[in-house]
């Protein structure tokens, strides 16, 4: 049987399970989302807010701890704002608490030849963010490595 010409990254219990290692991200700053490879990946990317010790760094926003979901092959995006009536009257009043997740989890989902990840951020809100795709890999800054 042939190779597949896809790119295999790490299964969904593997990233699940470094996900578990740093709390599944809670209360981490979901930074930005980003195109790559002219929209076939999609890179989610968090900033890590706790120390060693298990309390809130001092340098969340000027020292970023980069925590990087690399999503290949991506077949479904999707964001679900969960954002009230008085944020979308008044988004001048939004800061960075909006992006604070409260859980990132990966799973196993069904997009090529029944293999795939769903990477989901979730807030305490209705808000939402899931990515599926062929396969998807997990990055972490040089402070973290030892942690996961």
């Amino acid at each position: 049987m042939p190779e597949p010409k896809y790119e295999r990254g790490m299964s969904a219990e593997a990233i699940d399970a470094v996900l578990r290692s740093l709390g599944f991200l809670g209360e981490s700053l979901l930074g930005d989302v980003r195109w790559r490879r002219y929209g076939y990946s999609v890179e989610l990317i968090f900033n890590y807010v706790w120390d060693r010790g298990g309390r809130i760094r001092p340098d969340v926003e000027g020292t970023p701890w980069l925590v990087t979901i690399s999503c290949e092959g991506v077949e479904r995006l999707t964001v679900k704002g969960g954002l009230s009536d008085a944020m979308k009257r008044e988004p001048n009043q939004i800061g960075w608490g909006l992006s604070e997740v409260a859980v990132v989890r990966a799973e196993p989902c069904s997009v090529l030849d029944g293999i795939g990840v769903a990477v989901t951020a979730s807030w305490e809100s209705d808000r939402e963010l899931r990515v599926e795709a062929v396969s998807a890999t997990i990055d972490l800054p040089p402070e973290l490595v030892d942690l996961s």
